[in-house]
């Protein structure tokens, strides 16, 4: 009788554990995880004017390298490197102390023929002078005149001024060296105008025409540009860039534009074309430096990434030249990091 309650009771406990396990894998499976939100704009093409986008450099319109007219030792420079001048200021000057003492010769002797040619003047005057005689002594004194004149006027060249208002910038030759006429010494840059002179490609190049305005902008700030017309579009190309120099006037009243800056310009041609813009919170960047976006698959909701070819600033967004098509979804931000093949839930389209 006892060994039938044992096997009961054993037969029981199985019974019982495979009614638990039954249980057990009855139970439904867990819920996965809600898809992460993600903020979308459906992108649209607007109509632009079709522009032509250069660089260049601004140059000063009235610029001068400056040298002296005469030889002679380097004395000092009046004015430090960088410094705003006016117009006749002092630059440098030269050891002088030769020059004066020409032009002290020079009138001497010309005080002594003018003294000599008023006494023959005299004498022509009663007769007693021939003609002959008198017109040597007026030559005389005529050349007299003229090497004194040459003489205060080689002193004069001892002494370098501006021939415009503008900055100096200082060439490295320093004070007590014997420098030759016309060996640079310093040069002046006006502030104002300046040329915006672009460097455009030869395949380009003939769609620009003097006349056809363009807006200049600082590649360092935005936000300074001006516009002006193509004052010329030089004929002849770089014979190694193989490209033409475009040169556009501005006036740049307010100083904004220096000689030396980095500019890019564009210029509309007269033909428009649709283009696709995004915002530029949409646009990541690989380590390597190339731009992506996660676009959302319409049909599956998951995200794709792809890369991209940003154009010029469009206003707030961004110009799209390679990647996109206008009607695709792209993820402007999202709470999580983003896989590709993520399926993700979007948010209403956004204008």
């Amino acid at each position: 009788m006892a060994r039938f309650s044992i096997s009961s009771f054993l037969f029981g406990a199985l019974l019982a554990s495979v009614g638990l396990l039954l249980v057990a894998c009855s139970k439904p499976p867990p819920t996965p995880p809600a898809a992460p939100s993600v903020t979308t704009i459906v992108l649209r093409s607007i109509d632009v004017a079709d522009e032509l986008s250069a660089a260049g450099t601004i140059e000063a319109v009235d610029k001068a390298q400056l040298g002296f007219m005469v030889p002679g030792r380097l004395l000092k420079f009046e004015v430090e490197d960088g410094a705003s001048v006016s117009t006749g200021q002092l630059l440098a000057r030269l050891d002088d102390a030769d020059y004066r003492q020409e032009v002290a010769i020079a009138e001497a002797r010309l005080a002594e023929i003018r003294a000599r040619a008023e006494r023959l003047r005299k004498m022509h005057e009663l007769g007693s002078l021939t003609a002959t005689d008198y017109e040597k002594i007026t030559a005389g004194l005529t050349e007299a005149e003229s090497a004194a004149t040459l003489a205060r006027q080689r002193l004069a060249y001892t002494e370098l001024r501006a021939p415009f208002a503008g900055r100096v910038t200082r060439h490295s030759v320093a004070a007590g060296t014997v420098v030759a006429p016309g060996s640079p010494i310093c040069s002046v840059l006006a502030p104002a105008p300046v040329w915006a002179t672009l460097s455009v490609p030869e395949a380009t190049a003939a769609q620009l025409l003097p006349g056809q305005v363009a807006r200049v902008r600082l590649a360092a700030a935005e936000t300074v540009e001006a516009t002006a017309p193509i004052e010329t579009v030089l004929p002849q190309a770089d014979p190694i860039t193989r490209s033409f120099q475009v040169k556009v006037r501005l006036a740049n009243d307010d100083l904004a534009f220096r000689p030396g800056n980095v500019v890019v310009a564009s210029v509309e041609l007269g033909s428009r074309r649709s283009v696709v813009t995004l915002p530029p919170a949409a646009v990541q960047r690989f380590p390597d430096g190339a731009l992506y976006v996660w676009v959302v698959e319409p049909q599956r909701s998951t995200v794709t990434r792809r890369i991209v070819t940003i154009g010029r600033p469009r206003g707030v967004a961004l110009e799209v030249t390679s990647g996109l098509e206008s009607g695709e979804r792209v993820v402007t931000a999202s709470a999580t990091p983003l896989f590709d093949g993520m399926p993700v839930s979007a948010s209403a389209a956004q204008p």
